[in-house]
């Protein structure tokens, strides 16, 4: 179904891969296209639960590809506008994906790679990850991811990330904010399998309602006009078929069964 891109679902998992390894999983305009398709397949299949964003190859992406570079140059600016727009589609994508999204970034995630990185709920990284944010030195600017990275890791972390185009650290990924967790592969490989474990015996509609919730508060964040918002989402949690299956449970000290509630949907 995919040329540039890999995609596997597992029952609520669903799983998408950057799958250009000959080119260091480099994005170009049909890949992008790709990505975008397929996240908005996943969008629309109700059962999943959490994606898993990967890499193919010995690098998780080295940002742009240098072909797709050079033809742009030939572009108008209305049809880099076009373009730049798809890119940011993308990572918006990621960004308001109704369910959590994994990110696990391994070798190197440079330029717009780290838009996805930025943009996902959750993000992993190998040890040995290099990061960088190269557009200043090819006389370009981080336009397109900078609303999700500066979100991530906040002003003056970005500033210097952005304007020095210097190369860094999993560490400081880590230390900024930009991702989530570091470690080895076996180390991150477990990680990865405690998120998907506590993610996926969660209710679904409460994760889909939870991700909105935090958008939200988000965006609009006044303290004085929350409280009937918040009242708002906690009630409808609470008198749902989920959060009464779930306060129900706890009382009885068992494990909510969520499979009955989407049987009686259905």
């Amino acid at each position: 179904m995919y040329k540039y891109i890999e995609t596997q679902k597992d029952g609520c998992l669903a799983n998408l891969y950057l799958a250009r390894p000959e080119k260091r999983n480099a994005f170009h305009e049909q890949m992008i296209e790709e990505l975008l398709a397929a996240m908005d397949n996943f969008r629309k299949d109700s059962e999943i639960k959490v994606l898993v964003i990967r890499g193919k190859g010995p690098v998780f992406s080295a940002g742009a590809d240098l072909d797709w570079m050079q033809s742009v140059r030939n572009y108008s600016f209305n049809e880099n506008k076009l373009e730049s727009k798809q890119l940011y589609r993308l990572f918006h994508m990621i960004y308001s994906f109704p369910v959590p999204v994994i990110t696990l970034v391994h070798g190197a995630s440079f330029g717009g790679a780290n838009g996805i990185v930025a943009a996902s709920d959750i993000s992993l990284a190998e040890t040995d990850t290099t990061f960088r944010f190269s557009e200043v030195q090819l006389g370009l600017l981080p336009a397109t991811i900078s609303p999700f990275v500066m979100r991530r890791v906040g002003e003056f972390y970005a500033r210097e990330m952005f304007l020095t185009g210097l190369p860094f650290n999993a560490d400081k990924a880590l230390r900024t904010g930009l991702v989530n967790y570091t470690g080895t592969r076996d180390a991150i490989e477990n990680q990865l399998k405690e998120l998907l474990y506590s993610i996926q015996s969660a209710a679904g509609n409460s994760l889909k309602n939870t991700k909105w919730l935090v958008r939200k508060v988000s965006d609009n964040f006044n303290i004085e006009d929350m409280e009937d918002f918040t009242a708002d989402m906690i009630a409808s949690a609470r008198v749902s078929d989920e959060g009464q299956e779930g306060m129900k449970a706890f009382a009885e000290k068992r494990k909510p069964d969520w499979t009955a509630l989407s049987n009686k949907e259905n």
